[in-house]
């Protein structure tokens, strides 16, 4: 039904010509169909168009006015070619050209209603390769904002609706029988600076959304990677960081996680962190961050646990360093590598303690097979230094901390204990060597104060039921070469009032039973070398007295003390070694050589006193030849008397003194031997003899008796003969003179 049909009373259904009607009305109204097609034969084309004057300044540019339609059960565009949906111009200033909004409708029913949804699909495609053209692709959807020549271009938004629940955006790349579409999200290219790309959720009061970025999952081939970089930036700049940051919290912080993924058949996958290759690398820091109140944070490296092989090991290894020519041109001449820092954390503060730094070898933790203990071993700590080609290796140093008001940090050095054997052993050793082998030194610091510097202590440790373990020190064997020296020393001292320090050696004490012995043994030389001398000495001076020399067994309270025994080795085939003692000489004008005093033990208590030890001088005996001397005599002397040769009986002070015998030795199958007593010969006048007994001073005992007489014999007694010394000019005389 049209209305005003008297203005177009002779136009058809079908509009062919023009113009029709001739006199146009404010509006139209069609019921029913509208079909509006192209007829080649008549002419007409496909086109609809609608247009009218524009009654404000907010319309198209041409003057047109918009395009309005509403259906009630939908509508559909369709055409041959394209279909352009466009907003209005406008040359008017500071306005805002026409829009184009597609909305879906909305559901009011107060029961229930589900909005309209929109969809924007470009065209399928198809056909195949033989054909040729554009086979098979489907069309694009490009949905962008508009440009602009002088200022910000327009912006892009894709958002859910609002609601209870806001809408979901889903951006899903279309699905393919071979690969499913890629998804690029970029900012464009700029001749300045390109866009920035924010990927967050919303804010929320209560919790905001999760960020998950990740491939899909693969049944059969590898999964995809994730690859999260910055850009590359010019020669001159730096490059751009990538941070990843947890966020904040009222209470705790988020936590970040990196994670290698899952193997199920074999092992998961790795965790690489390393700076890019370049003229000089990048820094790796790993560090916690600083805590204003508490505890900061603990920073753990360790290698995740295995249930049925061996546990990861953990590397930390510094970078190699390569000297090059070049390096060498430009006045670099040392290469040197980087180093390796473990420490502690230090600490400010009253009654405060630095961190510990721990290094412990892996614990052993498992049962034994039928008790056998033998195949497991804790693990090692090893602390080498570098190793060099050509220049010195690498020191270890082991300080304990320093201390400016305390006692400095100790050094402990300690074998692992053990509940059912042996603990382990302290091994101080240099390494071998093809020239000479490494010192090794044991010394306390030196103490430039008033107080002593430290002592050395070296012991081994106590035994509750078995032998305590014995204390060794060898000097090392050669085997062309002089065996190694052992050299002990006490410390010297530069004061004018204290003596340089003592040397004590002493056995074990035990309270009840002997104490342990005390040997000083030169080595054993087998069977065709030399034992080595022992010597015993104190060092010469040049002002001051030399030290003495006291060889001494300890007192005893109930017991016999202990004796000295001073004997020269046997031997099997030549003469037996001397032992000679002699006192010091001296090269002072006026003064006197040494004396040597040999004495028996004392015997003192005021009750039963026994007698005083003996001395006896033996001279060796012999299984088949003459017996040794027996020599005593006095001191030579160049220009004054020679020494007296004293030999007198001990004192008394309330009894007999001392007898004087001397008597020859005896013989059991032959004859004893003769006493001969006489003054050795002279150039000039031999020296006398006199044989006399000691003064009495008592009023009534006389002096004592010289008896001479032969002894006794079965057969025939000995001769007594008195003879004076023959001279060619006159003969000594004899008296016998009584003192009346």
């Amino acid at each position: 039904m049209l209305e005003n049909t008297a203005a177009v009373s002779n136009c058809i259904h079908t509009v062919v010509d023009s113009p029709c009607p001739s006199s146009l009305v404010p509006t139209t109204t069609i019921e029913g169909n509208l079909n509006v097609f192209g007829n080649g034969m008549n002419g007409g084309g496909g086109e609809l168009n609608v247009q009218g004057p524009c009654q404000d300044k907010d319309c198209h540019e041409d003057g047109l006015h918009s395009f309005s339609m509403d259906g009630e059960h939908g509508m559909v565009f369709k055409s041959a070619n394209d279909i352009s949906i466009e907003g209005g111009d406008t040359s008017y200033p500071n306005t805002v050209a026409g829009s184009v909004q597609v909305l879906a409708g909305d559901g009011k029913n107060a029961i229930g209603g589900q909005g309209g949804n929109i969809d924007v699909a470009a065209g399928s495609g198809s056909g195949s390769l033989n054909i040729g053209g554009y086979f098979g692709i489907g069309g694009n959807v490009t949905i962008r904002g508009g440009d602009s020549s002088t200022s910000s271009a327009g912006s892009l938004f894709l958002q859910g609706g609002n609601g209870a629940h806001g809408g979901d955006v889903f951006i899903d790349s279309g699905y393919g029988n071979i690969t499913s579409g890629d998804i690029t999200m970029t900012t464009q290219e700029s001749s300045t600076e390109s866009g920035s790309m924010i990927l967050s959720t919303g804010n929320g009061t209560e919790g905001s959304g999760s960020l998950q970025i990740s491939s899909g999952n693969t049944t059969l081939g590898n999964a995809g990677e994730v690859e999260v970089g910055a850009g590359s930036s010019g020669p001159s700049v730096s490059g751009s960081n990538v941070k990843i940051i947890a966020g904040s919290g009222g209470m705790h912080g988020g936590s970040v996680v990196v994670e290698s993924g899952k193997g199920i058949s074999s092992s998961s996958g790795n965790l690489t962190m390393n700076t890019a290759d370049g003229l000089s690398t990048g820094h790796v820091l790993m560090s916690t961050g600083i805590a204003n109140d508490g505890t900061s944070g603990d920073v753990s490296i360790s290698s995740g646990s295995s249930m049925d092989a061996s546990s990861g090991n953990v590397t930390l290894n510094v970078g190699s360093s390569t000297w090059m020519v070049e390096s060498f041109l430009d006045g670099n001449s040392t290469s040197r590598a980087g180093s390796l820092e473990l420490a502690a954390g230090d600490v400010s503060g009253i009654n405060a303690i630095g961190g510990s730094v721990s290094i412990t070898g892996g614990n052993v933790i498992s049962k034994s097979f039928a008790g056998n203990f033998s195949a497991s071993y804790g693990g090692d700590v090893v602390l080498s230094g570098g190793s060099s080609s050509h220049g010195q290796g690498g020191n270890v140093f082991i300080n304990g901390g320093n201390s400016n008001s305390s006692n400095g940090g100790n050094v402990k050095v300690e074998g692992g204990s053990s509940m059912d054997n042996d603990s382990g052993d302290i091994v101080l050793t240099s390494a071998k060597s093809t020239k000479h082998s490494g010192d090794i030194q044991v010394s306390t610091g030196h103490t430039s104060g008033e107080d002593k510097s430290g002592k050395v202590s070296i012991h081994s440790g106590d035994a509750n039921q078995a032998d305590a373990g014995m204390l060794e020190i060898l000097g090392g064997h050669s085997n062309q070469g002089t065996g190694a020296s052992i050299e002990m020393l006490s410390g010297s001292s530069s004061s004018s009032s204290n003596a340089s320090g003592d040397i004590f050696i002493s056995s074990g004490s035990n309270v009840n039973a002997p104490t342990g012995s005390f040997y000083l043994v030169s080595g054993d030389p087998g069977e065709s070398g030399q034992s080595g001398s022992f010597i015993i000495k104190t060092s010469a001076t040049a002002n001051g007295l030399s030290g003495s020399i006291s060889i001494e067994t300890g007192a005893s309270a109930t017991s016999n003390s202990g004796d000295i025994d001073i004997n020269s080795g046997d031997t099997m085939a030549s003469d037996g070694a001397d032992i000679s003692i002699s006192a010091g000489g001296t090269f002072s004008a006026g003064k006197e050589g040494g004396n040597v005093f040999i004495s028996g033990g004392l015997s003192f208590n005021e009750g039963n006193a026994g007698h005083g030890g003996d001395v006896s001088l033996v001279g060796g005996e012999s299984s088949s030849s003459v017996g040794g001397f027996v020599d005593i005599r006095g001191g030579y002397s160049s220009v004054e008397n020679g020494g007296i040769a004293h030999i007198a009986g001990g004192n008394s002070h309330s009894s007999d003194g001392g007898d004087v015998v001397i008597q020859s030795g005896n013989s059991s199958e032959s004859n004893t031997g003769a006493v001969l007593m006489k003054t050795s010969d002279s150039k000039r006048k031999s020296g006398g003899m006199m044989l006399e007994s000691g003064s009495s001073q008592s009023s009534v005992d006389p002096s004592g008796s010289i008896k001479m007489k032969t002894g006794d014999a079965i057969s025939e007694s000995g001769n007594f003969q008195l003879n004076l010394g023959f001279s060619n000019s006159s003969n000594g005389t004899y008296t016998i003179k009584l003192n009346m």
